[in-house]
C-alpha cells in the first residue's frame, strides 16, 4: 500500500514539474511580455515560481537561444503578406518578385532589417505599410530597408537605402560626350524622382534646333510635350512652342550652350514630369528659359539629346 502511494505521489510531482500552462509560449524575443508576471514560460518551459529548479536552467538556455536567434540572419520568400514578424532573426533577406502589401502581425516596436534580392513592389498604404513619400517602391537587388511594427499588422519604413544611390544627397551619375546627331542615356534608375541635366559647351555644326527627349522601356517619346523656349537678352533669337521635345535656344554654328535643366516627377500615377531651367547661348549672349511637361507610359529610364545637324563638341552630365 505504501509503495503504491509513493508511486502515485512521484507521478504527480513529475507531472507537475513538466506540465506547461495553457498560455501562448514565448518562442522569440518579440513574444516576451513587458509585464514581468506575463512571462510564465520560455519556449514552452514553465518558469513559474512553483516550477522545479531544472526548469529554470532550461529556461535560461531558451533565453540564450532566443537572443542568438535575434542576432542571426535568415531568408523569407516574398508574398502578398510577407510575415517577417514570424521570423526570429533581426536581419532578413527577402527573395522573389511578388508584390508585398503587408508584413504580418507582431508586437509594436519590433524592428526588422531587410535586404531585397530582386525586383519587387512594396505597395504604400497610409495605415498598414507606410513608405517614405507615401509612394510605392520598386526594389533593386541589394536595396535595404528598416521596418518597424506599429502593432495590429501595421508597419512603417523608417529607412530605405538604394544600393545604387550614395548617401548624402545628389551625386554626378553619368556623363555623355556629344557626337553624331543624337546621344541617348538609358540607365536612369526607375526610383529616380528628380534629376538634373547639365549642358557644358554643347555645340553643333549647324543652326538647327537642339531638343532633349525622355522615354521609358518602350523607347524615347517624340510627341506629347507641352512647352517651349523663350530667349531673353538676345540680339536675335527664336522663341516658340515645341511638342516633339524640350527645345534649347536656337544658336549659330559657333555658339556653345551652357546650363542646367531640372527634371521632376510630379505624378507617379501618370509618370508626368515637369522640366525647367535656363540655358546660356554664348554666341548671341542669350539666356534661354526652357520649360515643358511630359507624361510617359511607364517609369522614366532614359533621356536623349538630338539635333537636326551634328554635335561637334560638349558634354551632357546627369546627376540624381
Amino acid at each position: 500500500m505504501k509503495a503504491m502511494l509513493f508511486r502515485c505521489l512521484l507521478a504527480a510531482l513529475l507531472a507537475f514539474g513538466t506540465t506547461v500552462p495553457a498560455f501562448a509560449t514565448k518562442d522569440r524575443l518579440s513574444d516576451y511580455d513587458s509585464t514581468a508576471s506575463g512571462n510564465e514560460d520560455v519556449g514552452g518551459v514553465n518558469i513559474q515560481g512553483t516550477a522545479p529548479a531544472s526548469n529554470m536552467d532550461d529556461g535560461l538556455r531558451e533565453i540564450m537561444s532566443h537572443i542568438a536567434d535575434n542576432f542571426a540572419s535568415d531568408t523569407i520568400a516574398s508574398a502578398t503578406t510577407t510575415d517577417i514578424g514570424a521570423k526570429s532573426a533581426h536581419a532578413l533577406t527577402v527573395t522573389g518578385t511578388t508584390t508585398i502589401t503587408g508584413f504580418g502581425t507582431v508586437k509594436a516596436g519590433t524592428v526588422k532589417f531587410l535586404t531585397f534580392s530582386g525586383a519587387l513592389t512594396l505597395t504604400h498604404n497610409a495605415t498598414s505599410l507606410i513608405l517614405p513619400g507615401s509612394l510605392d517602391i520598386t526594389t533593386v537587388a541589394g536595396d535595404t530597408a528598416v521596418m518597424r511594427s506599429e502593432g495590429s499588422g501595421n508597419w512603417r519604413c523608417i529607412s530605405y537605402q538604394r544600393v545604387t544611390r550614395p548617401p548624402g544627397g545628389r551625386r554626378l551619375a553619368t556623363t555623355a560626350g556629344l557626337t553624331g546627331s543624337q546621344v541617348t542615356v538609358t540607365d536612369i534608375p526607375s526610383w529616380v524622382t528628380e534629376f538634373d541635366v547639365t549642358l557644358d559647351a554643347v555645340s553643333t555644326d549647324g543652326s538647327g534646333v537642339v531638343i532633349i527627349q525622355i522615354g521609358d522601356a518602350g523607347g524615347i517619346e517624340t510627341t506629347g510635350y507641352l512647352g517651349g523656349v523663350g530667349n531673353i537678352f538676345a540680339s536675335s533669337a527664336a522663341n516658340g512652342f515645341n511638342t516633339t521635345g524640350i527645345q534649347l535656344p536656337t544658336a549659330s554654328p559657333t555658339a556653345m550652350r551652357y546650363g542646367t535643366l531640372t527634371f521632376r516627377l510630379v505624378s507617379r500615377a501618370s509618370n508626368r514630369w515637369s522640366i525647367s531651367g535656363i540655358v546660356f547661348d554664348s554666341a548671341n549672349s542669350a539666356m534661354g528659359v526652357v520649360g515643358s511637361i511630359k507624361s510617359l507610359s511607364a517609369p522614366l529610364d532614359r533621356i536623349q539629346i538630338t539635333t537636326a545637324d551634328a554635335f561637334d563638341g560638349g558634354t551632357m552630365h546627369l546627376a540624381w
